[in-house]
């Protein structure tokens, strides 16, 4: 397959609606078809309703209203560790998110685990969601709902695609840690800058979920043909790209791409995007889903076994990453 294989991939959205579950001839053929371009491109857009698309939508309307108010009123908001929780301010200065962006903040979402500590990393919180601009509380947990309902039907579907039962993620992803985050940045243009170099790129977790209409552009590195493609995900559609946890999961079978982001040409410009990170739970350890494989990450960390899912994603970031780099994703 060359460059227009994974154009037209990159082009051709699945449909991927509420209902398909429903009907388990269809899914099993859907997720068969989500399997193998997850295989050979690491990524696959799908369609998935009016659903998502509205409160992604609603969201990001809240979100610019919201990044609107004044510093100091934002910051009673401020989340207690980066990447957690509430409002993050990543300024240029600071080493921070993006370091081609002029401009860098986000508000995060994050499922509440009750029995984890208040200062556990993935599930730390805020003090509170604000009221305020109206119903800015009300749509970003809708939007978190959303990507929640689609990342557990992608998964069964990636079960069901490997010749797994649909359940077989279950264990690994029981009430763990889903972060939903809409961010504004700005920029000189161009693609994001590390050191003077395009910074690419792989997110660490099981999945990452960027729905369009609020999605900045980003650019897609394919394996095969050795270089980068331009992606603009549609208002109606999501792109959902694994990351390095499934691919240890799954042995390979399916992989997390490299990926970098694409600034606004226009420093005046500021634009919003939207993205969900699905990492798992806490409790339960790793279940491989071939363990006679030959496996990259079992070579990487020999322990892998007796790990959890956030303790690989947390092991994988390293204590530099998550104080200074964009949570829950690393260099690649």
């Amino acid at each position: 397959m060359g460059a227009g294989a994974f154009l037209r991939n990159l082009n051709t959205p699945i449909d991927f609606n509420p209902f398909l579950i429903d009907d388990q001839d269809q899914f099993k053929k859907t997720a068969r078809t989500l399997t193998r371009r997850v295989e050979r491109f690491g990524c696959v857009p799908v369609r998935r309703g009016p659903g998502l698309t509205h409160w992604v939508r609603e969201a990001a309307h809240s979100c610019e209203a919201y990044f609107s108010l004044p510093e100091d009123i934002k910051m009673r908001n401020r989340a207690k560790t980066a990447g957690g929780e509430g409002y993050n301010a990543f300024p240029k200065e600071t080493g921070g998110d993006r370091n081609g962006a002029e401009l860098c903040e986000a508000f995060v979402v994050n499922r509440i685990n009750p029995s984890v500590p208040d200062d556990d990393f993935f599930y730390a919180r805020s003090v509170n969601r604000p009221e305020a601009p109206e119903r800015f509380r009300y749509h970003l947990e809708r939007l978190y709902d959303a990507i929640d309902e689609l990342t557990e039907e992608i998964l069964q579907a990636f079960s069901v695609g490997c010749g797994m039962k649909p359940a077989f993620f279950k264990s690994v992803t029981g009430r763990g840690a889903l972060s939903a985050r809409v961010c504004r940045s700005a920029g000189a243009g161009g693609v994001d800058q590390h050191d003077g170099e395009p910074a690419s790129r792989r997110d660490v977790a099981l999945l990452t979920v960027l729905p369009g209409g609020a999605a900045a552009a980003i650019e897609i590195w394919d394996r095969h043909e050795g270089e980068f493609f331009s992606v603009e995900t549609p208002p109606d559609q999501a792109l959902v790209m694994g990351g390095e946890l499934l691919a240890c999961i799954t042995s390979g079978h399916l992989h997390a791409p490299t990926y970098r982001a694409r600034l606004s040409p226009d420093r005046n410009v500021s634009s919003v995007s939207i993205a969900g990170y699905l990492i798992g739970n806490d409790k339960t350890k790793i279940r491989r889903m071939f363990p006679d494989a030959d496996n990259f990450y079992t070579r990487l960390q020999p322990d892998i076994e007796t790990m959890t899912p956030v303790e690989f994603v947390k092991t994988r970031l390293g204590l530099a990453d998550r104080q200074r780099k964009f949570a829950f994703s690393r260099e690649a």
